[in-house]
């Protein structure tokens, strides 16, 4: 009997331009390395911290049920915007 293998998903292809005025920070870090591996590696990481980051802000909302009423121990973020999203990261672990 022969292994079955996983179907491969094909692979995606990106080629973008980024001016600088549109998203001065990135294009700035993304500049620190010459064009190549380095800055597409540089880019892979920050789109995944980035996923990252919006799965841990998801995660942490208040969950809603279907009726639209918060459902209790959901957790909001307060009213610090990222800065609030960053402390909450470093903040002590959650009591069980």
């Amino acid at each position: 009997m022969k292994d079955a293998k996983p179907e491969q998903l094909p692979k995606i292809s990106l080629l973008f331009e980024l001016d600088r005025n549109d998203n001065p920070v990135l294009y700035d870090d993304l500049c620190r390395f010459i064009k190549g591996p380095r800055r597409a590696n540089r880019l892979r990481f920050l789109a995944n911290e980035g996923l990252r980051a919006e799965e841990l802000r998801q995660a942490q909302s208040p969950q809603t049920h279907v009726s639209g009423e918060a459902v209790p121990g959901g957790i909001g973020l307060g009213a610090y915007g990222p800065a609030g999203d960053t402390n909450l990261v470093f903040a002590s672990p959650l009591e069980e």
